[in-house]
């Protein structure tokens, strides 16, 4: 579970799917300890319905998260970089949510505040960075770099030596090539091929891609 612990946790930001994944990922790992939801009206309806082992709670108020575990409950990746930005806690302190189910090499690396779902494939050499959520059924394949604040949805393959920028999201069941560099803040639609590398800040769609948005 890497960092995690048995520790306290809060979440910060309002997502209840989000929030869900994270209990379900944290119920494969035998996690007892409690989850604190902090934000004015966190929804935890369906997350405690599904996951009632797991001691859930709303908090409101100042919190002091320099002395806490923190994890960004949020899901998009502009969402994730502009909360990251708003709040004031040390890197050292945000934390890793993985899946018992996932499939990691040890020779993988990965950085801080990433939620890793279920049947997650990371093979060898691979570098995932910090605030990363990577939805199941995801392959990252060998020497891939993932840079900070991406969001891959489910079913996606990102085969060898791909490198990608920070805050690109790639739509479920897309595909991306080898050797292929997609830039920072890109969108990659659901379903598309990706066969070319891709410039900053566009949007592109398509199997294989054929159109490109800025």
């Amino acid at each position: 579970m890497n960092n995690m612990g048995l520790n306290d946790i809060y979440i910060l930001g309002l997502n209840e799917n989000v929030i869900t994944m994270i209990c379900d990922n944290l119920h494969s790992q035998n996690f007892n300890a409690k989850v604190s939801v902090w934000n004015n009206e966190p929804k935890l309806e369906y997350a405690a319905y599904t996951h009632p082992e797991i001691d859930l709670e709303v908090v409101t108020g100042e919190l002091d998260f320099e002395k806490l575990s923190v994890f960004l409950g949020v899901y998009k990746a502009k969402t994730k970089m502009d909360l990251f930005q708003n709040i004031n806690v040390p890197a050292e302190n945000f934390i890793n949510i993985i899946h018992k189910n996932s499939e990691i090499s040890k020779t993988a690396s990965f950085g801080m505040g990433n939620l890793i779902n279920a049947h997650v494939v990371i093979t060898g050499h691979s570098k995932i960075g910090n605030f990363v959520s990577l939805n199941r059924s995801t392959s990252i394949g060998h020497h891939s770099v993932i840079g900070d604040f991406c969001t891959i949805n489910p079913g996606v393959t990102i085969c060898g030596y791909v490198e990608m920028g920070e805050g690109t999201t790639i739509g479920a069941g897309a595909t991306v090539v080898d050797g292929v560099r997609i830039g920072k803040n890109v969108t990659v639609g659901a379903g598309s091929l990706v066969l070319k590398d891709l410039p900053d800040n566009c949007i592109a769609l398509g199997s294989p891609i054929n159109t490109i948005k800025y």
